[in-house]
């Protein structure tokens, strides 16, 4: 979607790193992004989001965003890439059982963070895969890495779409936090076929 793409570009360049580690926190990412955002974007100020096949509700979307008659749900994280496999996921959820129209992740991290990210690295790699690229769950979640991610104690996917596709989106340099590199991705559900995740 060019409106993320566009808002996406512009957040990298009004980020700025703490003095103390050149980082910044998951929440002024948010903030940049949201105020770049066309249409109608907010946090959802944490609680819970009902979504179907999760042992019960996970906390809210991050960001909330209203375009045209569109709702997005966009996940943020701020270095802990492999982390996002949680929220890859949830979205992919959220997406098959219409909670939402479309999903994505917005990731903040340094270059040698994005080259440790494993599965969602590559699902921000728009230099090699151009257009919607499938991915199969079973195949992510027989990485144990991957699978840790959602077998943890907070609520967990009972089950997840058997397949989904992801749209790599730029890939940012932060001119005022040069160590880190923004990426992004949309998320999508073409087929409703379901599958354990545990």
């Amino acid at each position: 979607m060019a409106a993320l793409r566009t808002a996406v570009r512009a957040t990298a360049t009004v980020v700025e790193e703490r003095e103390s580690d050149g980082a910044f926190l998951e929440s002024v990412l948010e903030a940049a992004l949201i105020a770049e955002l066309p249409g109608e974007a907010r946090r959802t100020g944490g609680g819970t989001q009902a979504i179907q096949d999760f042992d019960r509700s996970p906390g809210g979307f991050d960001i909330e965003w209203r375009f045209g008659d569109r709702r997005i749900a966009i996940e943020t994280k701020v270095t802990d890439i492999r982390h996002s496999v949680f929220d890859v996921m949830k979205l992919a959820l959220a997406v098959r059982h219409g909670v939402v129209a479309g999903g994505a992740c917005v990731i903040a991290a340094t270059a040698s963070q994005w080259a440790r990210g494993g599965i969602v690295t590559e699902m921000t790699d728009s230099g090699s895969h151009a257009g919607w690229r499938s991915w199969w769950s079973d195949e992510i979640l027989a990485d144990p890495r991957n699978r840790h991610e959602i077998d943890v104690p907070t609520p967990r996917p009972l089950r997840v779409p058997a397949r989904f596709e992801t749209l790599a989106g730029p890939i940012c340099p932060m001119p005022l936090a040069p160590e880190q590199v923004l990426r992004a991705f949309l998320i999508r559900v073409p087929e409703p076929e379901l599958i354990d995740a545990l």
